[in-house]
């Protein structure tokens, strides 16, 4: 598939500095300009928590569309904010869960919203 071919073709790696908890890696995204840090961490922190909880709750098999209905809220403070999407993304690593890595890397991408080699590293080690 497109994404397969897309994962394969950028290799692997993983984000430096990103160990710890979620909500430690959560609370290390830098605010959103005109904000403080400590109210975008929190915000940003219990948004991206929900929507792991959402995301882990539909199981390794989810479907494209199911994935779709759970992150296309957070799509567009994930462009302004790349390290959100890494977060949840590296979750998924750890969770070992590919094909919804996957899924979530095609959803940003034909949003329109950037992925950089963080997204893609944490997508290869979710294999």
């Amino acid at each position: 598939t497109e994404s397969a071919t897309f994962l394969q073709a950028k290799g692997s790696g993983s984000s430096p500095g990103e160990s710890g908890s979620i909500g430690q890696r959560l609370s290390r995204v830098e605010p959103r300009r005109g904000q403080r840090k400590g109210q975008e961490s929190s915000s940003s922190q219990g948004s991206q928590t929900k929507l792991l909880r959402q995301l882990l709750s539909l199981g390794p098999g989810a479907s494209l569309n199911e994935v779709q209905e759970v992150i296309k809220t957070q799509l567009e403070r994930w462009d302004d904010q790349p390290k959100l999407a890494t977060v949840v993304l590296k979750a998924l690593a750890t969770e070992g869960w590919p094909e919804v890595a996957q899924h979530v890397l095609r959803i940003m991408r034909a949003a329109g919203v950037g992925v950089n080699e963080f997204h893609v590293g944490c997508a290869v080690n979710s294999c």
